[in-house]
């Protein structure tokens, strides 16, 4: 295994946590699989500012139909990102819940 989509595919994780500052580190492929094998994934997208984030709340939602439990970005993204699929707020948390040193 030499990919991040090898490794998920295989260990079947239930939380994702970025913390790397390397934008898309987390691939459509590896949010599609924690979204096939969790019924809501915990997607943690950590790093500061936005532009460095693994991927985005937008992301993360379109591509596991809105099921994360949670998922931490500097930045909120829009409350309906299409008609089908709107999300509740409360899933999405600043990092400065995270981090307490914020």
């Amino acid at each position: 295994m030499t990919s991040l989509e090898e490794i998920c595919a295989d260990l079947k994780p239930t939380v994702a946590i970025g913390a790397a500052a390397i934008p898309g580190a987390f691939t459509e492929q590896f949010i599609e699989l924690m979204g096939e094998f969790n019924q809501q994934p915990i997607i943690f997208a950590l790093s500061n500012p936005t532009s460095k984030a693994e991927c985005t709340a937008e992301q993360a939602y379109k591509l596991t139909q809105v099921r994360p439990s949670i998922n931490v970005v500097s930045c909120r993204c829009p409350a309906c990102l299409d008609e089908q699929f709107l999300y509740s707020p409360a899933c999405v948390a600043d990092s400065r819940f995270v981090y307490s040193a914020n």
